[in-house]
C-alpha cells in the first residue's frame, strides 16, 4: 500500500508539474468565460445577423447536395462543415454556433496562456489576471457571439505560437500545420501561416534555423493544401475564395445587388484594381485608425518598448547606423518580433477592411500574451502602464458591445411580433418557402438553419454560382416575382427602401404588386397571392 501511495504520489506531482497551473486559477478563468458567454446568449439569443444567412443557406445546400459544398467563396471550408455536423445533433445552427465559439473561446485562454508562460516566462498569478483582462473585452464578447467563427482561428495561431521554442521536428512540424489550419476558417488567416516561417527562422539558433524552419514550412504547406485539395476535388480549381470581391468592395461604384455580383465573376482582377482610389483609401483607413484609442495606445507602446530594448552603440569606434540598429532590435527581441508578425499579418487588411471588431480581436487577442510579457517585464514602468491602459480602455467599450447585443435583440423582437401579426405562425414552423425575406434583420428562428426562402437576394451569396442554381436569384429592382416565384405568398421588405445595405434597395413598385401589404416601423409585408 505505502508503495502504491507513493506511485500516486510521484503522479500527482508529476501532473502538477506539467500542468499549465493550478486548478483552482482555471476554474477561475474559466468561471468568468462562462459567465461572459450567459451574458452574451442571455442579452442576444439570435445571430448576430451578419452573413448568417449565407451560412445557413450553406448548410442547406450540404444537406441537399452534399458535403463536397462545404468548400464555398465565402469562408475556409471548416466553417460550414463544423457548424452543418453539429447541427445534424443540435437541430439548431445557432446553437451549434454557440457551442463551436465557446470553444474556441476555451481554446484561445488555453494557448495564450502556454503563449505568456513559453515565449514570455510570465508568472502564474500575471497569466491568470491577464486571462481574466481578456475574457472581459468586445473582442472575446465578439468572439463568442460571431458568425464568422474567428475566435477558432485566432485559438489555432495561438497554438502554433505557443510552439515557437520547440526544437523538435515533429513538434515544428505540428506548429506549422497548426498555424495554417486557422485558414480552413478564415482565409484572411493565412498570412499568419506564412508570415510564421519568418518569425520562427529569426527565433532559432543559427546552426538550426535552416532545419526548423523547414520542418515548420513543411506543416504550413501541408495545412495550406489541405482547402487547395478539397477545392480542387469540389470544383476542379484551387481556390473558389472571394478574393475580387474584398477588392471589388472599395470600388465606388460597388454594389451587393444582384446583377452587380454576377458579373463581378467575369471582370478581371487589375480591372477591379484600377478602379480603386488607393491614395484615397490608405489615408482614410490611417485617419480611422488614428481616432481607434486602443490602437494608437498600442503603437505607443510598441514604440516606447522598441526604445527600451534597441542596442546601444558600442563603447568606443564608430556608432552603429539607425538602420542597423533598428534591424537588431527587430531581430533580437521576441517582444519586439512579436509585434512586427502581428502587424504584418493583418497589415493588408487595415487597409482592404474596415475596422471592424473581428478584426481587431485577430489583432489584440493574438497580441495580449505580448501585453503579459511586457508587463511581467517592469510591472512599474511606463510601459506596464500603457499596458494598463489598452485593457482599461479596451474594458470601457464592452459594455456598449452588449448593449448593442440588447439592441439587436429588441429590434429582432420588434420585427417578430410585426410579421406574426399577418404571417400565420404555422408558415413559418412548417412552411418557411412560402416567405422571401428582402432583408437581413429578420431571420426565421422556427428553422433549423433560421432561413425562409433561401432565395438569392444580394450579398456575397449572389457572387457564389452554386447558390443561384440551386436557389434562385430575386432581383429586388427589378423584380419578377410572381413569374419565378408564383407559390411565395409573403414578401418582408425593409422600410426604407434606401436602407444601409445596398442589397436591401427595391423597387418602390414591389410594394404595390401583391394583393395587399402592411407597414409598419421597420418592416413591410407584402401578400403576394401565391399559392
Amino acid at each position: 500500500m505505502a508503495t502504491v501511495d507513493a506511485l500516486d504520489g510521484s503522479l500527482w506531482r508529476r501532473i502538477r508539474w506539467r500542468s499549465p497551473g493550478s486548478w483552482k486559477r482555471w476554474v477561475l478563468v474559466l468561471g468568468a468565460l462562462i459567465v461572459a458567454a450567459a451574458t452574451v446568449n442571455l442579452l442576444m439569443p439570435i445571430p448576430d445577423i451578419n452573413d448568417f444567412r449565407g451560412l445557413g443557406m450553406n448548410c442547406l445546400l450540404m444537406e441537399r447536395k452534399g458535403l463536397r459544398y462545404c468548400v464555398n467563396g465565402n469562408w475556409g471550408f471548416a466553417n460550414p462543415l463544423l457548424c452543418y455536423l453539429l447541427t445534424r445533433v443540435t437541430g439548431n445552427l445557432l446553437v451549434s454556433q454557440r457551442t463551436l465559439t465557446f470553444m474556441g473561446a476555451v481554446l484561445t485562454l488555453v494557448f495564450a496562456d502556454r503563449t505568456m508562460q513559453r515565449l514570455f516566462n510570465v508568472g502564474a498569478p500575471v497569466r491568470t489576471a491577464f486571462l481574466l483582462a481578456m475574457i472581459g473585452t468586445p473582442w472575446m464578447m465578439e468572439g463568442l457571439a460571431s458568425t464568422h467563427m474567428d475566435i477558432l482561428p485566432i485559438a489555432l495561431t495561438l497554438a502554433g505560437l505557443s510552439m515557437l521554442r520547440s526544437t523538435r521536428w515533429a513538434s515544428c512540424f505540428l506548429a506549422g500545420l497548426l498555424v495554417s489550419a486557422a485558414s480552413w476558417f478564415r482565409f484572411h488567416f493565412a498570412a499568419y501561416a506564412i508570415l510564421y516561417l519568418v518569425l520562427m527562422y529569426f527565433q532559432q539558433s543559427k546552426g538550426r534555423r535552416l532545419a526548423v524552419t523547414a520542418y515548420a514550412a513543411a506543416g504550413v504547406a501541408a495545412g495550406m493544401a489541405v482547402p487547395m485539395v478539397l477545392s480542387e476535388l469540389a470544383f476542379g480549381v484551387a481556390s473558389v475564395s472571394n478574393q475580387k470581391l474584398i477588392v471589388a468592395i472599395l470600388m465606388k461604384e460597388f454594389a451587393y445587388t444582384v446583377p452587380y455580383q454576377a458579373s463581378l465573376a467575369s471582370m478581371p482582377l487589375d480591372t477591379i484594381v484600377s478602379h480603386v482610389n488607393w491614395v484615397r483609401l490608405v489615408f482614410k483607413r490611417l485617419f480611422f485608425a488614428m481616432r481607434w484609442t486602443t490602437f494608437v495606445l498600442a503603437c505607443v507602446l510598441f514604440a516606447v518598448h522598441c526604445w527600451q530594448v534597441r542596442p546601444q552603440q558600442p563603447a568606443t569606434g564608430q556608432g552603429t547606423p539607425l538602420w542597423r540598429r533598428l534591424w537588431n532590435c527587430a531581430t533580437g527581441e521576441l517582444t519586439v518580433r512579436y509585434v512586427l508578425y502581428i502587424l504584418a499579418s493583418v497589415a493588408l487588411f487595415l487597409i482592404l477592411r474596415d475596422f471592424t471588431v473581428r478584426l481587431e480581436a485577430a489583432l489584440f487577442l493574438v497580441g495580449f500574451p505580448w501585453l503579459a510579457g511586457i508587463y511581467s517585464r517592469r510591472p512599474r514602468s511606463l510601459e506596464a502602464g500603457l499596458v494598463a491602459a489598452i485593457i482599461v480602455v479596451a474594458w470601457t467599450h464592452t459594455p456598449d458591445t452588449l448593449f448593442n447585443y440588447l439592441k439587436m435583440t429588441q429590434r429582432f423582437n420588434d420585427i417578430d411580433c410585426q410579421v406574426r401579426s399577418v404571417v400565420p405562425a404555422e408558415v413559418a414552423l412548417n412552411s418557411p418557402e412560402k416567405v422571401i425575406d428582402g432583408f437581413t434583420d429578420y431571420p426565421n428562428r422556427h428553422d433549423r438553419y433560421w432561413l425562409w426562402n433561401p432565395v438569392v437576394i444580394g450579398g456575397w451569396m449572389a457572387g457564389w454560382k452554386p447558390f443561384r442554381q440551386e436557389f434562385g436569384t430575386l432581383d429586388l429592382g427589378h423584380p419578377q416575382l410572381a413569374r419565378d416565384f408564383p407559390r411565395v405568398e409573403y414578401l418582408l421588405l425593409a422600410s426604407d427602401p434606401l436602407s444601409h445595405f445596398d442589397f436591401e434597395q427595391y423597387a418602390p413598385s414591389l410594394v404595390t404588386s401583391g394583393r395587399r401589404y402592411a407597414e409598419f416601423k421597420d418592416v413591410v409585408i407584402v401578400e403576394t397571392g401565391g399559392k
